[in-house]
């Protein structure tokens, strides 16, 4: 993994030809090698961000994604990486960003509007990000991740009472799902606080 780190970006004299917009030849620039040099280092660029990626270098990542998001072959891919790792790095304001713009080249995303409705929360917008998962599990009404990410929003809004219909909606279509414990314990309504004014228990 480590080789797609350190893998050189010199291209030799196609490098020299982007640089200096002479051919290696005499003759001048081959038509299209220009677009070549580009998509070539865009895909480098690329290569480098996914290998930072998987060393959890979310920073780094970002930074090579950005420079492959240069080109349009590797722009909407890169993008959509660019969310992906500032959502990683916790930043939320920068990934909501992110998020936003693909959403509105791609409304009918559900993978992007879940992205969304995540980093909304995550980032403390949970009336936004309750409505944007309330759309979701309606349209996605078997979708067990975006249910359960529902009732943790709701329970997060301490809205109780509408964690619980869903919980009890989410038990019925998913009866064995390993996160049910979970979410019935984490959407249990709160015991009532004791009478400050009660004189404490004796022996």
């Amino acid at each position: 993994m480590m080789n797609r780190l350190v893998r050189p970006l010199a291209f030799g004299c196609a490098l020299a030809a982007l640089l200096t917009l002479t051919g290696c030849a005499s003759g001048g620039i081959v038509p299209g090698t220009n677009r070549r040099i580009l998509q070539n280092m865009a895909r480098e660029y690329y290569d480098i961000a996914q290998a930072y990626a998987d060393l959890k270098k979310y920073d780094k990542a970002l930074e090579f994604y950005t420079l492959a998001a240069r080109n349009r072959e590797f722009r909407k891919t890169s993008e959509y990486q660019i969310a992906r790792m500032n959502a990683m790095s916790s930043k939320w304001e920068a990934a909501e960003k992110s998020y936003r713009t693909l959403l509105k080249e791609d409304p009918k995303s559900t993978d992007i509007a879940a992205s969304l409705a995540y980093v909304l929360a995550q980032g403390g917008k949970l009336d936004e990000a309750e409505e944007l998962y309330r759309t979701l599990t309606r349209d996605n009404p078997y979708n067990e991740t975006l249910m359960g990410n529902y009732i943790r929003v709701l329970v997060a809004a301490q809205k109780t009472a509408e964690a619980q219909a869903e919980l009890a909606r989410f038990t019925e279509l998913f009866p064995t799902s390993t996160v049910l414990t979970a979410l019935t314990t984490l959407a249990a309504p709160s015991p009532p606080a004791a009478d400050a004014t009660e004189a404490p228990a004796t022996e």
